[in-house]
């Protein structure tokens, strides 16, 4: 009842609150969770977790736990760190003796016994233990603190491994017994200091989490004076054998490239394949690379800060699964030059804000071969151009200039834990400290992707969000400011006409009516691309013709969008260097296909797809709409809802205009297709019938096989 409380207190329409309340009241779980889902929408951000909440405990009183599980699985992936959702999961996972519940168990026990900012249930853990889990707490490092749990029938023991003894008292303050077990919380000060420690924290065995290396900012400045000032690119490894030797494989060869000649230093961090080990003494003995050798695992902070105590100039971090090309490092010196420059970040393809071709769509490389045309696409604009303050940097491959290291010191590890997010607080630390972040855009560094990055590790990278955040209140919005900016999708854009002008375009060009808004969800998804190469216009003639043009080949490109008052000509000149001529129009209007001839398509004969069944009947009680079109579209829906008041029309999404008719009570929408399975959907209106395929495959791809479609006919 709680959280029917929260969802009633949640922000947003009463009435639709008033709804949900009442259709639970009526156990008409059905109707509830639709409707919950509609307020979802409506809501915003700041009731999604008490209204998924509301949905999945719902279906699980309705019986429906499997529906139940999806709903705490969009909460839990959106706030692993959250115990509280994470035991209503995992509790009601274990009420379901599915294959799919035990997936979500595992992957939630993994998250649970990561997450060491708060202190868990003891009852929770009694139930765990009976059901045979055998974890015994978390511990970590948040904000200059140790924190943590640990369950354990015996009292746990902390040893305190340091060069020098410290002014450092950890304790363990028992909460709550239960049974055999003893839930002991730990919440103690780090102090500061130069120099690097571990902790232990041990019950039967290590802690997860355990043991801690705690590794300070602080650095000995005289040390890095002595060091020299030669540039120096380091990269932690740990893991991956093929990966890292083709990073390494891919700096060495581009050396001879650039002006500029750093010294390369590798730090291994005691990873488990003793192949690479080997590998890279041999490439130290033959004076390839400089080699550090931790003496246990210290994790990217620990090994980053290691390295920097043995350098002295400007430094650039980069990945072990990354490659490079060309004079990638000339470019990112030059664009480090500038008096107040603390980082510079490449552009790259899994590269959070700086990511390409967008941050939404992050495209995948397998090779060398992909990463060099991506980087002489971008390397072609101008590198003042393609310099973008950033609010902050990105690890994969930063570069990081002296007065920066001399001013703030190394990764902050008495603050962040295992290394997620220090990039983060590094950047904003300079930016207090009155420095400032870049991303050069004329630089790219194919990134294979964070093969590391595992479901237990989101736990990890949370509560380091949480501890950013709390310490810089203003970076969300300074974050959310820089991506909503048109230039850095401007600067995109450039680079992906580079890649479009010099390569052969392959497949056929679909045109489609287009609004801002809206976009097929099998574009959206990455997962349900159409299968192979082509593209598609998307064109809105009228008052302010606009197109966006999509590509889909070798190489990942940005959309393209042009205001055609403007920019007509130069829309067409692009096709035509693309060597495209001629268009395929499967749904189209007059204007729109006047406004296709006007950039130059010779329009091929296929203007229609093929004909659907004729719906008779009664309608179904929920219904999908595919695409939003003409005005007399949205008026037919509006008519077959009246004609049908008793049948409630579901559409995937809502027209924005709809002139002066009233709109169906019984006419909802829902954001997305998740949102109907409960309702049991079997029949599917569909407005444009060349999309069928797409819809088909990404309906599939979306546990909704059995959907059928059909076109009204309805005179309006």
């Amino acid at each position: 009842m709680r959280l029917v409380q929260n969802f009633h207190e949640a922000p947003g329409p009463d009435a639709m609150a008033k709804s949900v309340l009442d259709a639970l009241a009526k156990g008409d779980y059905c109707q509830a969770v639709p409707l919950a889902c509609q307020a979802a929408q409506e809501c915003g951000k700041a009731a999604f977790f008490e209204i998924n909440a509301l949905c999945a405990s719902t279906l699980a009183r309705a019986g429906n736990a499997e529906a139940a599980l999806e709903y705490w699985d969009k909460i839990i992936r959106s706030a692993p760190q959250k115990l509280l959702y994470l035991e209503a999961g995992i509790g009601t996972a274990l009420q379901c003796a599915s294959g799919a519940a035990a997936q979500y168990l595992e992957n939630w026990l993994r998250l649970f016994e990561r997450v060491y900012i708060k202190t868990p249930n003891a009852r929770f853990l009694t139930l765990l233990s009976a059901r045979g889990w055998q974890g015994e707490g978390s511990v970590g490092i948040s904000e200059g603190r140790v924190r943590g749990w640990v369950w354990s029938a015996a009292k746990p023991g902390i040893i305190v491994e340091s060069p020098a003894k410290l002014p450092l008292e950890i304790s363990l303050k028992p909460v709550e017994k239960a049974g055999d077990r003893i839930l002991y919380k730990l919440d103690s000060a780090l102090p500061e200091t130069a120099r690097s420690y571990k902790i232990n924290i041990i019950a039967n065995g290590h802690v997860q989490g355990s043991p801690l290396f705690v590794s300070p900012a602080r650095l000995n400045l005289q040390a890095r004076r002595r060091a020299g000032d030669r540039l120096t690119v380091i990269i932690p490894v740990y893991g991956d054998y093929v990966a890292t030797l083709r990073c390494l494989g891919s700096v060495l060869g581009s050396l001879s490239a650039n002006r500029l000649k750093p010294r390369l230093l590798v730090v291994w961090d005691c990873g488990p394949d003793k192949r690479l080990l080997m590998k890279l003494r041999r490439l130290a003995d033959r004076g390839k690379i400089e080699l550090l050798e931790n003496p246990h695992n210290l994790g990217f902070i620990g090994s980053v800060n290691a390295a920097l105590a043995q350098t002295g100039g400007d430094v650039i971090l980069l990945n072990a699964d990354t490659l490079v090309h060309g004079d990638w490092i000339d470019r990112l010196a030059l664009s480090a030059s500038g008096p107040e420059t603390a980082t510079v970040t490449a552009l790259g393809n899994e590269a959070e804000l700086m990511s390409f071709p967008s941050f939404t769509d992050r495209g995948k490389i397998s090779g060398p071969g992909e990463v060099k045309a991506l980087d002489q696409a971008a390397s072609r604009l101008d590198w003042k151009e393609a310099l973008v303050e950033l609010p902050v940097g990105v690890g994969f491959c930063m570069y990081v200039t002296a007065r920066a290291i001399n001013a703030i010191g190394g990764l902050d590890g008495r603050f962040l834990f295992r290394g997620y997010g220090e990039e983060v607080d590094y950047c904003l630390r300079a930016s207090e400290a009155g420095l400032k972040n870049f991303g050069a855009f004329n630089v790219f560094v194919g990134h294979l992707g964070e093969k590391s990055f595992g479901i237990g590790k989101k736990a990890l990278a949370a509560q380091n969000n949480d501890a950013i955040f709390g310490k810089f209140p203003g970076y969300r919005r300074d974050y959310e400011v820089f991506l909503a900016g048109s230039r850095p999708r401007r600067l995109r854009e450039k680079i992906s006409r580079n890649i479009l002008e010099q390569a052969e375009f392959r497949g056929i060009l679909e045109l489609r009516p287009w609004s801002g808004r809206y976009l097929p969800p099998w574009i959206q998804d990455a997962k349900c691309k159409p299968a192979g190469k082509g593209g598609a216009l998307f064109l809105q003639p009228g008052r302010n013709p606009r197109a966006l043009l999509r590509a889909w080949q070798d190489l990942p490109v940005a959309e393209l969008r042009f205001d055609l008052r403007d920019e007509l000509q130069e829309l067409a000149a692009l096709l035509n260097r693309m060597g495209i001529r001629q268009a395929v129009s499967r749904l189209g209007t007059r204007p729109l296909l006047e406004l296709a001839q006007k950039l130059g398509l010779e329009l091929l004969a296929a203007a229609q797809g093929p004909v659907l069944p004729v719906l008779t009947g009664s309608l179904p009680a929920a219904m999908l709409a595919a695409s939003r079109g003409s005005m007399a579209e949205w008026r037919l829906l509006i008519c077959l809802a009246r004609e049908n008041p008793a049948s409630l029309i579901y559409v995937f999404q809502l027209g924005t205009s709809w002139g002066n008719a009233p709109r169906p009570a019984n006419l909802r929408s829902l954001p997305l297709l998740e949102s109907y399975q409960p309702l049991g959907l079997k029949q599917c209106l569909l407005w444009d019938a060349a999309d069928l395929e797409g819809w088909q495959r990404w309906l599939a791809a979306h546990d909704c096989p059995d959907i059928t479609f059909s076109r009204p006919g309805c005179d309006v």
